[in-house]
């Protein structure tokens, strides 16, 4: 079977071009049978077999190794080679018996730049809200309000933004013919090198009259007629899948994958994620929240509202990864940033040397607690500044939960999910933990889940591609680890001054009963499979949910987790103290009553 996936991403997909050896996995009769799948990141490989087990699908081993070759160019072939038999050898197979259905997943090199250049804001919102569901780069739109079609503007605009996808839009009020035709003349010689693909949108007179130019100066151009959402989302999800396709058509890349007589998708590893976040949102009826951090890219996914009426809005930076983009991220936000993550004195010469040295071997893991330190700073900076931008995407006018003053006003996540290498690979959960929690400050109650398998693309893809019936809840906790449950008070009182009282029973021991002050973090144990319930007392400053000094009476039934139930009264917004000495014995103690790292002996006072 062939085919070739298009059209809009979140959607089912429709029958396309031809590409020889891929197929899709939305036959049912395909969904049952075993897989072997990879997912070729800009530094990591990863492999994964997938068996049917009791009449499930369930991720059975796991094989990883550097995408870069020893002179640190990509080595696509051989890293997908040695990933898929280290993959195979744990599972208990050889090549002569793997799965004939394949999966090659990708965020290397998949992602999109995407300008949008409108009459009006009004016109660019309608591009913008809907191309906001999708995992691209989006760039800010150009507004031509009080401009015209600049020649000069325009080209500024596209030669520092470098934009793979131009959406064009004529308006409520049709741009003529030749403000068009000028219009198209500029993005091409704006941008004659790397030429983008056009996509006009609109009652723009003549449309056909314009293709020879486009044909000869950009990269190609699809006509979307009405200047609406979902056609000018569908045109823009097309050339994705296109350019997803065109990148991987030389079959000496993915021949380690490919198998005669089976099938083979190619997809998004980042579009994975978000189909993922918002599958688990459905099923389970919560708002999610996808923090993500790779290698090279950082993204924000956010899925909330009534299960009918579900908003999905995506942030995907691809400047502050957490291995290539350190250098870009300590220029946005600065040295002091970075540094006030950590417990010890560090300045921006040497945060700067640490950077350069990260981003010319992103393959390399930490090798001491310090370095360690540092990785988990640069962080939580990368997914704060990507939560920035998300927050930038929802309307002010919306209705936020817990009131969380300073916070970046996303709505308050029931469930936050953490993926990517960087939160995945960490020797310690707690410290995903604290990432999560530092960067996203999450209010009131919030389940914690990690994608500890880094495998959350993959179900997304399964999900895309083959319905509800390529995964099910077995296969979700192979992939997404319980973490436990944060508490988290909003407010701000006085040190030392009890924030919330908590009354943890459960249902094979005597109740715990705890007061804990502000400014302070305590880790309750509730292991993984235990429930138990929840009394919360906030004092009169401060909101779990229900208004200040509301208890959520008489009960909170509450899952456990590998970390267990985690109490953080450190304040939303959470401050830290401007003194250096003073906010590093702060991290110092919540590190300590996390259990995050081992002795840090090299920091003076611990």
């Amino acid at each position: 079977m062939t085919g070739l996936a298009t059209g809009d991403p979140g959607s089912p997909p429709q029958a396309g071009g031809q590409v020889p050896g891929v197929g899709s996995l939305a036959d049912p009769s395909i969904v049952r049978e075993p897989i072997l799948a990879a997912d070729v990141g800009s530094v990591v490989t990863r492999a994964y077999l997938l068996e049917v087990v009791a009449g499930s699908r369930r991720l059975i081993a796991i094989g990883e190794c550097s995408t870069l070759g020893d002179d640190g160019v990509p080595d696509v072939r051989g890293s997908l080679s040695r990933a898929l038999s280290e993959c195979l050898r744990a599972g208990g197979r050889t090549w002569a018996d793997a799965p004939r259905e394949r999966a090659l997943i990708t965020s290397a090199g998949s992602l999109p730049r995407v300008a949008v250049i409108a009459p009006s804001g009004d016109d660019a919102s309608i591009a913008t809200g809907e191309l906001e569901s999708l995992p691209l780069v989006l760039l800010d739109p150009m507004v031509l309000d009080g401009q015209g079609l600049n020649p000069d503007v325009l080209t500024a605009y596209l030669e520092s933004g470098e934009p793979d996808i131009v959406v064009l839009m004529s308006g409520t009020r049709p741009i003529d013919h030749e403000r068009a035709r000028g219009a198209v003349e500029s993005i091409g010689l704006g941008l004659a090198i790397n030429a983008p693909y056009l996509i006009l949108a609109g009652d723009v007179q003549a449309f056909e009259s314009l293709r020879p130019m486009v044909e000869s100066q950009l990269a190609g151009m699809n006509q979307v007629t009405r200047p609406e959402p979902q056609p000018i989302l569908q045109a823009v999800g097309r050339r994705i899948m296109e350019s997803l396709y065109q990148r991987w058509h030389d079959p000496a890349d993915r021949e380690p994958l490919a198998k005669p007589g089976g099938s083979m998708i190619i997809h998004s590893s980042l579009h994975g994620v978000c189909v993922a976040a918002r599958n688990v949102g459905d099923r389970y009826d919560v708002d999610v929240l996808a923090a993500h951090a790779g290698a090279t890219y950082t993204m924000a996914s956010s899925y909330s509202g009534p299960i009918n009426q579900r908003r999905g809005v995506n942030v995907v930076r691809d400047d502050v990864g957490s291995s290539t983009g350190r250098l870009a991220l300590l220029k946005e936000v600065g040295a002091a940033s970075i540094s006030r993550w950590l417990p010890y004195d560090m300045d921006e010469e040497a945060l700067t040397d640490h950077a350069r040295r990260v981003q010319a071997a992103p393959w390399q893991v930490p090798v001491t607690v310090r370095d360690l330190l540092i990785d988990h700073a640069f962080n939580r900076e990368s997914l704060r500044v990507t939560l920035e931008r998300l927050a930038r995407r929802f309307d002010p006018e919306r209705a936020w939960r817990a009131g969380a003053r300073g916070v970046p006003k996303i709505p308050a996540p029931d469930l936050l999910i953490g993926s990517g290498g960087a939160l995945a690979r960490t020797p310690r959960l707690a410290q995903a933990v604290l990432q999560m929690l530092d960067a996203v400050q999450p209010a009131a109650l919030t389940q914690l889940a990690l994608d500890r398998a880094t495998a959350m693309s993959l179900l997304g893809v399964l999900g895309y591609m083959g319905g509800t019936s390529a995964v099910g809840s077995e296969l979700e906790h192979d992939v997404l680890l319980s973490l436990g449950i944060c508490v988290a008070p909003v407010g701000v009182g006085n040190e030392g001054e009890t924030a919330i009282r908590v009354v943890v029973s459960y249902s094979d021991k005597a109740p715990v009963e705890i007061d804990v002050p502000f400014g302070v973090i305590e880790v309750l144990p509730l292991p993984l499979g235990e429930r138990a319930a929840l009394r919360l007392y906030p004092s009169r400053e401060f909101d779990v949910g229900l208004g200040r000094g509301e208890a959520a009476a008489p009960r909170v039934e509450v899952q456990g987790g590998a970390v267990g139930i985690v109490i953080d009264c450190r304040g939303r917004p959470l401050q830290l103290p401007d003194d250096d000495a003073k906010r590093q014995a702060k991290l110092l103690q919540w590190f300590q009553a996390m259990r995050a790292y081992p002795p840090l002996t090299f920091v003076e006072g611990n």
